[in-house]
């Protein structure tokens, strides 16, 4: 922008380490030194920033009483920047003042959206400018003295507790556990022991200056009120609650507190226990006893509808001897084929419920992929483009190849069902390694070869409340009379039967995806796998950013990049990605990035970063492969998607797409 607010004059700006911070925004370096002649007699700190990207690295550091922000600027404009500002908790309520060379009431109603408090129209008059930062200013200083006399309360009240107690540190710092003090009134926190930082993410003093109602997700506060008010007329509480950490994740807790008095004020002692870790194995325990159980009862009725069938069946075939006209042929025709249309229901019912027993020998998957292949082309109509790509050296299995035709033949039947207008079915199959760390996310699994086939569609897709039915028999979200429910149910029997499992992913209007691993036979060539698995690419210190919504998926991405010698930071959301990109910008050398994220998705997410930085290496993760279809892949001009990784994807896959990326050259 050409619209300089003074001529340049040089000089040396003084620095008052006690002076309230003025953050002044702009990339035309004249009007930044200008700002610095108009406010030197002022007691501020005005720190300056070229860009919008830069604003944010600062904000990491620091905190301003007011932030002067040019609206024209190359990349992130002022409007841009001041959005991402109001989406971080600890930026958001800084005050901005807008710089602008003409005032457009409609164009900059847009500016007080975003939280502006105020315009200033170029050239700037000193003394308006002045006046308005000595009132933010003065509003910013009384805000500090609050808060640092409720800090000092606190300090004092942690004393206290120290003075007071000769077995402190054994009892309360040094316990293997989190736990806190909290004021029963304000709900302020007043001590926490160091497992409590580690455990939330806070700093100690971040703690201090917080409540309980902060390590609270916003939808269980009702709870947590009507609680609070008969908890603190008893002594002793125990309980179950869902904290978040400072990341964002979610972790369940139990909770144990009493009453005591702390330093003069009435409080509580807390004990929490993570058990996130613990409710998960429950919830998938209880999910396997639920199938056993419905399967129990299937099993049952199914017999004794099959009692039922029979004598109808027998008595059919001797009722067409007897009657041989026309009309009561055609009655007893419908008759013989509802009857063996629900002896069929039946054996498929017995099949999920008791398991399925089969000859089981060495099968080369790739095979029965081939004669899949030519059937569903010849079968399906032609607006399904049905695609198959196999490994070619695929590892053996153990099993019935009956059955596994009958697999791969239900999970295809349910992609076509959900693509009536059309679409495109991939069928994918190839060999894997899974390890101790993917195993410890499915309950199912355990570490070893596998051959892993998917069977993905681009059709209608689930939410997350039918997904997690998808096998109980019965259930389907087709209209009546169009599916028995059994499907599924007795593709999962299968798999199990084969010592596999079935991973699911699915979103609404953009398809699903069935993962199917079954164990490899043991050879020669799954034994060198597996000593090869060892032998993965390590790192050499590079700092990679992990950018995914769930907690764990971060976690245990975090676990495997730092036990082979790389850096890590992680954001649970792109908002967080760009904050932490723009302060580690030169050391970051790639983004693993999640496409799916609340707040900011992926491809809004990868644009921001690429006005950032055009050379990023960014490794795109999803579910379903389709929704990278839109980005810049490999061999893309420019593209900064340098690699797409399916989800949920192993130690190797991780390690060997990122030694590549890393590697290669722009």
């Amino acid at each position: 922008m050409n619209n300089n607010i003074a001529p340049q004059i040089l000089f040396e700006p003084h620095h008052d380490p006690s002076a309230a911070k003025v953050l002044a925004v702009d990339d035309q370096p004249q009007n930044l030194m200008a700002l610095e002649v108009m406010l030197q007699s002022m007691p501020v700190d005005l720190v300056k920033a070229n860009s919008g990207e830069e604003a944010l690295k600062k904000l990491l550091h620091d905190d301003f009483a007011l932030i002067l922000m040019d609206i024209q600027m190359p990349r992130l404009d002022g409007f841009e920047t001041a959005a991402l500002i109001r989406q971080r908790e600890r930026t958001r309520h800084i005050p901005i003042v807008f710089l602008t060379a003409a005032y457009e009431s409609d164009r900059h109603m847009k500016g007080y959206s975003l939280g502006a408090v105020d315009y200033l129209l170029k050239p700037l008059v000193p003394e308006i400018l002045r006046a308005k930062i000595t009132v933010f200013v003065e509003l910013f200083k009384r805000a500090e003295k609050i808060h640092l006399q409720e800090r000092m309360l606190r300090e004092r009240a942690e004393e206290a507790l120290i003075a007071s107690n000769a077995n402190y540190k054994l009892l309360f710092e040094n316990n293997p556990r989190p736990m806190w003090v909290y004021d029963t009134e304000t709900l302020a926190f007043l001590a926490v022991n160091d497992a409590a930082i580690e455990k939330y993410g806070y700093s100690r003093e971040e703690f201090l200056t917080m409540t309980i109602k902060d390590v609270r997700p916003p939808e269980d506060l009702p709870n947590l009120f009507d609680s609070l008010s008969k908890v603190h007329q008893t002594g002793e509480y125990a309980g179950c609650w869902r904290h978040q950490k400072r990341d964002g994740s979610i972790i369940d807790v139990e909770i144990a507190s009493h009453q005591l008095p702390f330093a003069g004020r009435p409080a509580r002692l807390v004990l929490a226990n993570d058990v996130t870790e613990k409710k998960m194995i429950e919830a998938q325990l209880l999910r396997t006893q639920r199938m056993e159980s419905i399967g129990t009862l299937a099993g049952g009725i199914a017999h004794d509808l099959n009692n039922v069938l029979a004598p109808i069946l027998m008595a059919v075939q001797l009722l067409r001897e007897r009657f041989k006209d026309d009309p009561t042929q055609r009655i007893l025709e419908t008759m013989e084929t509802s009857a063996r249309r629900g002896a069929s229901i039946v054996r498929q019912v017995l099949t999920f419920a008791r398991g399925v027993k089969g000859e089981q020998t060495a099968i080369q998957p790739k095979h029965l992929l081939a004669n899949m292949e030519r059937m569903l082309q010849q079968t399906f109509p032609k607006s399904i483009d049905v695609r198959v790509d196999v490994f070619k050296q695929l590892w053996l299995v153990i099993g019935d190849p009956t059955q596994l035709d009958q697999v791969l033949l239900n999970l295809s039947v349910n992609a076509r069902d959900a693509m009536p207008n059309g679409g495109k079915l991939t069928i994918h199959a190839e060999n894997i390694i899974l390890d101790e760390h993917y195993a410890r996310l499915n309950l199912q699994a355990t570490a070893g070869p596998y051959v892993l086939i998917e069977v993905a569609d681009t059709g209608y897709g689930m939410p997350p409340e039918v997904v997690d039915k998808i096998f109980e028999p019965f259930f389907t979200t087709k209209e009546v009379g169009h599916g028995t429910g059994l499907g599924l149910s007795t593709v999962q029997a299968i798999v199990k039967s084969h010592r596999g499992f079935v991973n699911v992913y699915s979103e609404v209007g953009k398809g699903t995806s069935f993962k199917v691993f079954f164990p490899a036979k043991e050879s020669d060539e799954t034994r060198e796998a597996a000593v090869q698995l060892t032998e993965l690419p390590l790192g050499h210190g590079e700092l990679i950013l992990i950018v995914d919504d769930e907690a764990a998926v971060r976690e245990i991405a975090q676990v495997t990049l730092e036990s082979y010698n790389y850096g890590v930071v992680t954001a649970k959301d792109g908002t967080e990605a760009l904050a932490l990109y723009a302060q580690h910008k030169d050391e970051i050398k790639a983004v693993l990035l999640d496409m799916m994220m609340p707040v900011m998705d992926g491809p809004t997410t990868i644009r921001v970063l690429e006005s950032m930085n055009p050379n990023i290496k960014i490794i795109a993760a999803s579910g379903l492969l389709d929704n990278t279809k839109s980005l810049n892949l490999p061999g893309a001009p420019n593209g900064s998607v340098r690699a797409v990784l399916a989800k949920p994807y192993t130690a190797e896959k991780l390690l060997k797409t990122l030694s590549a990326v890393i590697a290669e050259q722009m």
